[in-house]
C-alpha cells in the first residue's frame, strides 16, 4: 500500500526516516491481513526509481525552507523597514508558524495592525531563491496598494492577467475569482511541477463568507480549489469573530481541529460608538402651508440633537473632524 501526501506534509524528513516508517507500515500491513505487501504495493514503490528531477527539485524546495527557518527575521524586518522596526502585537508569532511550516493559519488582527507582514516578510527573506507565494487579494485598490509596498521593499511581484505572459515572481496576486480559472489552475501546475509553490494567502479572507449564488460566486469554489492546491494556507481577516470560526472552516472546507488561530484585539481605541435617544420636540409652527414640506417634530428634534452633538465634540477636540451620515 502506497500513502499519498500533501507537498507540504514531511517536507524535512530524511530517507532514513522514512525507510523506517515503511518497515513499520509493512508490518502492519501484515497483522491486519492486508495484501502482501511484496506484491506490487510498497516493495512495488520502493523498485520505481524516481526522476533525478523530482528529486532534484523536491530537495531544491526543502533546502529553501530550511535557509528560511535559518534567517534572522527580526534583522530582516529592520532591513527591510528601517533600523527602528520591531515585531508588532502577534506578527513574530504568525511568521514564525509560517516559516516552520504550519497549516492552515488564521490570523485575526485589526486593520492596520500589519498582517500583510506575514507574507511580505518571508517572500523578502527568500526573494531569490525562487520560491513564490499566490496572494488571493479580493479588492483592487488592497491589491495595488500591497503591489506598490513589494516594489518599496524591492520585493519582486506579478499581477496576474489572463491575456499576458505568466511570470513566476516571489509573490503573485490574483484576484477570487480568477483563482479558480483553468488558466490560474495552469499556472499553478507549472509551479508544483517546479516545486516553486511555497504557500498561498487570502487576505481579508472574511469576505468568502459574503459569497453568494448571486454576490461573486466564484469565492465559493475557492475551498476546494485551495484544498487540491495541497499547500501551506494562510487566512488573514480583522473581521472574523469565533462566534464565525466554525462557519468559515466549513466554507473553507479546512478541518476546524487543525487550524491555528492567532488572534489580536480587532477593537480600535480611537473609534467609539454612542447612541443618543432623542425626544420629539413640540412644532415651532402652528400654521403651516399643505405645500411647504418643513420638518416634522422627531426630525426637528434629531437635527437639533445632532447639531448640538457636534458642537459640543468639536469643542472639546479642537483638531477633530465630524461625518454625519443620514
Amino acid at each position: 500500500m502506497v500513502y499519498a501526501r500533501e507537498l507540504q506534509q514531511g517536507l524535512f524528513s530524511t530517507a532514513s526516516m522514512r525507510d523506517k516508517f515503511r518497515a513499520v507500515s509493512r508490518q502492519w500491513h501484515r497483522l491486519l491481513e492486508f495484501q502482501d505487501s511484496e506484491e506490487g504495493g510498497v516493495m512495488a514503490a520502493i523498485r520505481r526509481k524516481r526522476a533525478p528531477y523530482d528529486t532534484e527539485r523536491e530537495h531544491n524546495q526543502m533546502q529553501r525552507f530550511r535557509r528560511l527557518q535559518q534567517v534572522d527575521i527580526a534583522g530582516q524586518l529592520r532591513q527591510m523597514m528601517g533600523p527602528s522596526a520591531t515585531f508588532r502585537g502577534q506578527q513574530e508569532a504568525v511568521i514564525r508558524a509560517i516559516i516552520r511550516g504550519e497549516s492552515p493559519i488564521i490570523q485575526v488582527a485589526g486593520t492596520g495592525e500589519g498582517k500583510s507582514m506575514s507574507f511580505l516578510l518571508p517572500a523578502y527573506c527568500a526573494n531569490d531563491n525562487g520560491g513564490t507565494t499566490i496572494v488571493i487579494v479580493p479588492l483592487i485598490s488592497l491589491r495595488d496598494d500591497l503591489h506598490g509596498r513589494c516594489e518599496k521593499s524591492e520585493i519582486g511581484t506579478y499581477i496576474w492577467n489572463s491575456r499576458e505572459g505568466h511570470q513566476m515572481a516571489p509573490i503573485v496576486f490574483v484576484t477570487p475569482e480568477s483563482a479558480v480559472t483553468k488558466g490560474f489552475s495552469d499556472f499553478v501546475n507549472r509551479l508544483q511541477a517546479r516545486s516553486a509553490l511555497d504557500r498561498v494567502v487570502i487576505d481579508e479572507c472574511h469576505t468568502m463568507l459574503d459569497s453568494t449564488h448571486r454576490f461573486r460566486p466564484q469565492m465559493m469554489e475557492l475551498g476546494q480549489v485551495l484544498n487540491e492546491w495541497g499547500v501551506q494556507k494562510v487566512f488573514l481577516t480583522a473581521a472574523l469573530p469565533p462566534s464565525e470560526v466554525e462557519r468559515f472552516c466549513e466554507v473553507v472546507k479546512l478541518p476546524v481541529n487543525r487550524v491555528k488561530i492567532y488572534r489580536s484585539r480587532t477593537s480600535r481605541s480611537n473609534i467609539r460608538y454612542r447612541v443618543i435617544e432623542v425626544q420629539p420636540t413640540p412644532p415651532r409652527h402652528q400654521h403651516q402651508d399643505n405645500n411647504s414640506q418643513q420638518a416634522g417634530p422627531e426630525e426637528e428634534a434629531e437635527d437639533i440633537q445632532t447639531v448640538k452633538t457636534v458642537r459640543d465634540w468639536l469643542h472639546q477636540h479642537n483638531n477633530g473632524r465630524v461625518i454625519v451620515y443620514a
